[in-house]
């Protein structure tokens, strides 16, 4: 019997999971850039805070139901305020959110005409007429006698006249407008065409468009950031009389940066309405409702903290829920505004793929390992199709969590799915959670019985893609069924605080563990212990450093596995593996190449596209272990001779070793350099750039320019470098593991091999061999030459891609 875990792990939204040092991956408590978050919902306290919840409060504050999910805090002409511990990670750029709704109403709805003098139009007849609309009810034809002696105040006492008695009025504006307004609070009210008549709506040039400012009776300062001295690092967002929303911004000075006018804000007191705010060193956007209200610039950093401020009025109170800050913008665009309340984890049922690859035989399942919290639910993918369990069998699914099952289901109707040997496993977990529910996933393991016995393996899972800094903690614990030893990661590692995954890779491998055989990756930037034992003696664990710990940062959790019982994961050819072998017939017919033949197909494949083809680079300054007589050691992480483009001396002095010299270099090429500057040498170029240049220019002249030459699997280097001098050495990189199973040049040149070694065998046969109810005709031979045109016409196409501007087409 074997368990066998999975490969890797796909997030439908990595944000939202957490995994847990124990290597169990949970749905995250809110997201990593949250700062601050108050609910109103019950308590002024903060729901998630920084440092300190309890805010100082000034003034009279309720808490009152019917919020815009569930209580709010009503402001009465006070002021709270939140201490500034909470927003140290407010500084170049971040976000606020926050619902607001006026509690007053102070809002005359009106809507003006475009024309500003009568020089703009000339009446044609003399009576023009239009109709209002007020809250959705339409007036009838309003008409006016205008005569082209008649200026704007003139037409505003005869609109004004004719609308005595009506529930609007007519005003004329500073800028000269005529405005039509409405003489009740908190209406909308609008200019609309006449049923008859001449429009004069077209007389006067159109209208604008119509408003509902609802503002206090002064000016308040509905939200500020502000240390309560000066305007260091202040932001203010004010409220007009007018309605107007301002919003400024100062820098570290106190220098004001940014003071922006909105524009007018139409608000009702019926209303609630969604805030955004965001910001970096750049530019801001200003969302009401989803909908982006305007971009402007900033040009600021923020590099300290103050305190957050709410307040509203002494007379015009506000109403406020959901505040909320983030040290990063939220919002770019457009967008549809939250239904729910924020909660400590996400109700959206994201979900985690977990791919199994292939290799299930049909009866050889028996049972799946589960251990996760109830709320999990799942679906599986086998091949292309995805399936649940629904009244008394496994069906179709469409793989979305409508379709799924729990635990309890999935554990023991597992073994009930039909399993082909080349088809992939992927499990889908959802994790569904109210927003306060915890949903976790600790153990999913596939079982089953088989007569081949499997080594132990683990698989990190920290993503060692990019280098990570060993220089402080570098050591981690591996055991075996033989010995434990204590590992120092950075050991073999150029620059400890940038040591790469090849450079831990060859740490573990130099620490001679016994039981482990050659450490290696998934291809996704993983490690790979793999026990050379197999079966239930087979036994490896990864543990803490007893000091200087590095298990964090290059694994991610204590793991063990003890073979049968394997809780790693393994990545293998598999893929590959049956691509070739349905290319050359199978399963309709059988193909007689074993694992270890088909890897020795692989391999060669690999090797050939490395040699010619693999564009890939990496670079490494090493101490070269040998000398200039026996010649130097090819680095491991290099991988061979055939990887090495190009050998480079590392300047063994800065440029400033040349500044007053009078010997030669100093007289030739430095001070005649130079010598336009009275100054003497300037350091805007760098030592690494100029000292080549130096080098370049002496070898031209002295024909001193690095050669290197492979004997023996050694390098040998002309002019002969110092001992123990660092070189620098440009290599390609290694294909991944997802390229040989994706890549078209090495699964043709593969599969080419792989006939040759099949039609060898096949001719060792003679001319059939039994297969089903027929005998299957072999044609050796032809394989044979099938598969070297195949894979000479590889290696051509990739020798023609190495040559400057070569295509292949199709």
């Amino acid at each position: 019997m074997a368990t066998e875990t999975f490969r890797y792990i796909d997030y439908s939204d990595e944000n939202k999971f957490s995994l847990t040092e124990e290597g169990r991956i949970e749905l995250k408590e809110y997201s990593d850039d949250l700062l601050f978050y108050v609910s109103f919902n019950g308590t002024f306290n903060a729901t998630y805070y920084e440092a300190e919840e309890s805010p100082v409060i000034t003034g009279t504050t309720t808490l009152e139901n019917a919020g815009v999910f569930s209580q709010y805090g009503l402001f009465s002409g006070a002021e709270v305020k939140y201490d500034r511990t909470n927003f140290e990670n407010l500084t170049e750029k971040g976000s606020i959110k926050f619902s607001l709704k006026p509690m007053f109403n102070n809002a005359v709805g009106y809507q003006e005409f475009n024309a500003t003098s009568n020089s703009e139009f000339t009446p044609s007849l003399t009576t023009y007429s239009f109709r209002t609309e007020v809250e959705g009810t339409l007036s009838n034809d309003y008409s006016v006698d205008i005569t082209d002696t008649d200026t704007m105040n003139d037409i505003q006492n005869n609109i004004w006249s004719e609308l005595q008695g009506s529930n609007t009025t007519a005003t004329l504006t500073s800028e000269n407008k005529i405005r039509i307004q409405g003489v009740n609070n908190g209406q909308w009210v609008y200019i609309r065409e006449p049923s008859a008549g001449n429009n004069l709506i077209t007389l006067l040039g159109g209208t604008g468009d119509a408003y509902l400012p609802n503002g206090p009776t002064s000016d308040v300062n509905l939200v500020e950031f502000y240390n309560g001295v000066d305007n260091v690092n202040k932001i203010t967002l004010t409220h007009t009389t007018e309605s107007h929303l301002i919003f400024n911004m100062y820098d570290p000075s106190g220098t004001q940066k940014v003071n922006y006018d909105l524009g007018i804000w139409s608000n009702e007191n019926i209303t609630w309405y969604a805030f955004e705010i965001n910001w970096n060193k750049t530019t801001a956007e200003f969302f009401i409702d989803g909908q982006l209200l305007d971009v402007f610039k900033t040009g600021l950093v923020r590099n300290n903290t103050t305190e957050l401020y709410i307040r509203s009025g002494l007379t015009d109170f506000y109403g406020f829920d959901e505040f909320i800050a983030y040290n990063q913008p939220q919002h770019s665009e457009e967008y549809t505004v939250e239904s729910l309340a924020l909660t400590p984890y996400p109700a959206d049922d994201p979900y985690i793929d977990i791919h199994f690859g292939s290799g299930y035989k049909e009866n050889e399942v028996i049972d799946l390992n589960l251990n996760s919290s109830s709320n999990i639910y799942f679906n599986i993918k086998i091949a292309n199709s995805w399936y649940y369990y629904n009244a008394g069998s496994w069906v179709s699914s469409d793989g979305s969590f409508s379709q799924t099952v729990g635990p309890s289901t999935m554990e023991t109707k597992f073994p009930d799915l039909y399993f082909e040997e080349e088809s992939n496993v992927v499990i889908r977990a959802f994790f569904h959670s109210d927003g306060a529910t915890l949903a976790w996933l600790d153990e999913i393991q596939i079982v089953t019985e088989t007569e081949e016995a499997q080594p132990a393996v683990l698989i990190g899972t920290v993503d060692l893609t990019n280098s990570v800094d060993l220089s402080t903690d570098y050591n981690v614990v591996i055991s075996t069924s033989y010995e434990t030893r204590e590992v120092d990661l950075s050991s073999g590692a150029v620059d400890a605080t940038a040591v790469i995954l090849d450079e831990i890779k060859a740490a573990i491998d130099a620490a001679n563990i016994e039981g482990l055989t050659p450490t290696s990756d998934d291809g996704n930037g993983h490690l790979v212990l793999v026990s050379s034992d197999k079966g239930k003696e087979a036994f490896i664990g990864i543990s803490e450093g007893t000091v200087d710990n590095a298990l964090d940062i290059v694994w991610g959790y204590e793991a063990t596995d003890f073979g049968e019982q394997a809780t790693g994961q393994y990545f293998d050819y598999s893929e590959i593996f049956r691509w070739i072998r349905s290319q050359l017939g199978a399963p309709t017919v059988p193909v007689e190449l074993t694992d270890e033949q088909l890897q020795d197909s692989v391999s060669s494949s690999v090797y050939w596209y490395n040699y010619y083809r693999n564009a890939k680079e990496n670079f490494i300054y090493v101490t070269l272990e040998g000398g200039p007589r026996d010649g130097w050691k090819i680095p491991e992480e290099v991988g061979g001779e055939d990887n090495i483009i190009e050998i480079i001396m590392k300047p063994r002095f800065p440029y400033t070793f040349f500044t007053g010299r009078d010997d030669f270099v100093g007289q030739a090429y430095m001070q005649w350099f130079f010598q336009q500057y009275q100054s003497g040498y300037r350091h805007w170029l760098g030592d690494y750039y100029i000292t080549l240049s130096v080098e370049q220019d002496l070898n031209n002249i002295m024909g001193t320019t690095v050669q290197w030459h492979f004997y023996n699997g050694k390098i040998f280097i002309h002019p002969e470098p110092p001992q123990n001098m660092i070189i620098g050495i440009r290599f390609k990189s290694a294909v991944t593991m997802n390229e040989v199973n994706t890549n078209k040049f090495i699964k043709n040149y593969a599969l080419g091999k792989a006939k040759t070694i099949l039609g060898g065998i096949r001719a060792t046969f003679g001319s059939s061999i039994p297969g089903g109810n027929e005998m299957i005709q072999l044609r050796g031979e032809g394989l044979i030459q099938e598969g070297k045109e195949e894979m000479e016409s590889t290696l051509e196409k990739l020798r023609g891609l190495t040559e400057p501007l070569s295509f292949e087409w199709g």
